[in-house]
């Protein structure tokens, strides 16, 4: 899910597995199955909150922050009720959410830039305690024969509590749910991980 242009996609399918990949993105799409000429995967333009897929899956997976565009509660309860009614029994749902301390410690208020030869970049950040909402704007800048030119990207994120999702995944029905600090097993999550690993079965 939020397969963008398929790079982990493509890696699973290079890998043995039989994959389909979901993105709201028609361009990521259309760069995506570029990629994947030898390989029998299937592209679906989709927004995940309106998830409809047919057949079960053994295993979904939403990696690099993709639920925290989902900025309401309630809203990410919906799609993960979607998500356990496309597993097989005893599927596997795996997500990784960028951490509640780094939308507001790390990335939030701060402002990163740096320049190159050929591209330069301003990414500004500014998060809302109240809502728990961190609002990125990232200006690009690219050469362009003798100048540059600049493209400006805005992306919401929620800011989730562990605890939080944990809850809901319980109240939907996964169990042996394992939240780690990476994707590795023996990561505990710490008050200051930057990234939480969610490893979630369906009874």
């Amino acid at each position: 899910l939020a397969c963008g242009t398929g790079n982990i996609t493509v890696e699973l399918a290079k890998r043995g597995h039989m994959m389909t990949g979901v993105d709201i993105s028609e361009e990521m799409l259309t760069v995506a199955s570029q990629k994947t000429t030898q390989y029998n995967i299937k592209w679906i333009n989709q927004d995940i909150r309106c998830l409809q897929l047919k057949g079960k899956f053994d295993c979904v997976i939403c990696p690099c922050d993709g639920f925290n565009y989902i900025t309401e509660i309630d809203e990410l309860k919906t799609v993960l009720g979607k998500i356990i009614n496309l597993l097989n029994d005893e599927g596997l749902l795996i997500f990784d959410i960028s951490s509640k301390y780094k939308l507001s410690n790390i990335l939030g208020n701060n402002t990163f830039a740096e320049s190159f030869e050929d591209n330069a970049y301003i990414w500004e950040n500014f998060y809302d305690d109240t809502d728990q909402i961190c609002e990125f704007e990232v200006t690009t800048f690219e050469r362009d024969g003798l100048g540059f030119r600049r493209y400006i990207e805005y992306h919401r994120q929620k800011a989730y509590d562990a605890s939080s999702i944990e809850k809901v995944l319980e109240e939907i029905g996964f169990e042996k749910i394992n939240i780690t600090s990476d994707y590795t097993q023996d990561s505990q999550m710490q008050n200051n991980s930057e990234r939480l690993v969610f490893t979630c079965f369906k009874g």
